[in-house]
C-alpha cells in the first residue's frame, strides 16, 4: 500500500488519480491519504508552553497588533543570494509592514546596511538568528502572513493554523507546492520573477506584503476554511 502526507480537501484530484488512474497505479496498489501528519498541538486552541516567557520573539509578537506581522522563514537549507535578499529587505522596508525574520545560514550578512538597525529603532521588525518556535509563531494572533520556501512541512503547518502565505519556492517540489497554495487553494500570494536574471524585485515583494496584510480578507477567509478542513482530516 501507499500512504501519503496529504488530505483530500487540498489535493482531491491527485488523491483520486493515484488511487484509481490505471496509468499511474496499474497494479491497483491501495492508497490512503493520512495527512496532515502533525503533532496534536497544531490543532489545539491553546498552544501555551512552559518556556513561553523565555522566548524573545514571542514576547515581541505580544506587543504587535493583530494580523500585522509577516513571519519570514525559509527552512533549514534554502538560501537566496545577496541580491535577492537585498531586494526582499528593501521591499519589506518600503511596505512598512512589521516582520519577524528567521536569519540563519549567513543570511544576516547579506542584508542591506542598516536594515535591521532601522527596523529595531522603529520597532517594526525583529530578527531571529537561530531557532523560532514555528507552531507558536504561526498560532500567534499578531501573525498575518507567512513568507515561506513552500517546503511541504511548512506548508502543512501554515495551512493547519490558517495563516495565509507568500510563496517563494527555491527548488524541487516547492514550486508545485506554491502552485497548490496560490492557484488551487487561493490561500497565498505568489511572487513573479520579472527582474533581471529571474530576480524577484523589491516592488514585487512590497506588493505581496501589502496584499497579505492590508488586503488579505479573502485569502484569510479561505485560509480559515482550509484550517477547518485540516482539523477535520486530522
Amino acid at each position: 500500500g501507499v500512504m501519503c502526507n496529504t488530505f483530500a480537501a487540498i489535493e482531491e484530484e491527485a488523491c483520486i488519480a493515484v488511487s484509481e488512474n490505471p496509468q499511474i497505479n496499474p497494479n491497483k496498489v491501495p492508497f490512503v491519504d493520512i495527512g496532515p501528519l502533525l503533532p496534536d498541538s497544531y490543532f489545539a486552541e491553546d498552544n501555551a508552553c512552559e518556556d513561553y516567557d523565555k522566548v524573545e520573539c514571542l514576547a515581541w509578537l505580544d506587543e504587535q497588533p493583530t494580523a500585522s506581522v509577516v513571519y519570514i522563514s525559509f527552512g533549514s537549507f534554502a538560501r537566496a543570494n545577496r541580491k535577492q535578499i537585498e531586494e526582499l529587505a528593501l521591499g519589506l522596508e518600503a511596505s512598512e509592514k512589521r516582520f519577524l525574520w528567521v536569519l540563519h545560514n549567513g543570511a544576516e550578512e547579506l542584508l542591506p546596511e542598516g536594515f535591521l538597525e532601522r527596523a529595531t529603532t522603529n520597532k517594526t521588525g525583529m530578527a531571529v538568528r537561530k531557532w523560532a518556535p514555528q507552531l507558536l509563531v504561526l498560532s500567534h494572533r499578531a501573525v498575518g502572513g507567512f513568507m515561506t520556501h513552500c517546503g511541504w512541512n511548512s506548508t502543512m503547518e501554515s495551512l493547519s493554523r490558517g495563516v495565509p502565505m507568500i510563496t517563494m519556492p527555491f527548488y524541487g517540489e516547492q514550486r508545485g507546492n506554491a502552485r497548490i497554495i496560490v492557484e488551487h487553494l487561493g490561500i497565498g500570494v505568489g511572487l513573479a520573477k520579472d527582474g533581471k536574471d529571474g530576480l524577484i524585485t523589491r516592488i514585487a515583494f512590497e506588493q505581496a506584503f501589502r496584499a497579505v496584510i492590508d488586503e488579505g480578507e479573502l485569502v484569510r477567509s479561505k485560509a480559515a476554511q482550509v484550517k477547518q478542513a485540516a482539523r477535520a482530516a486530522f
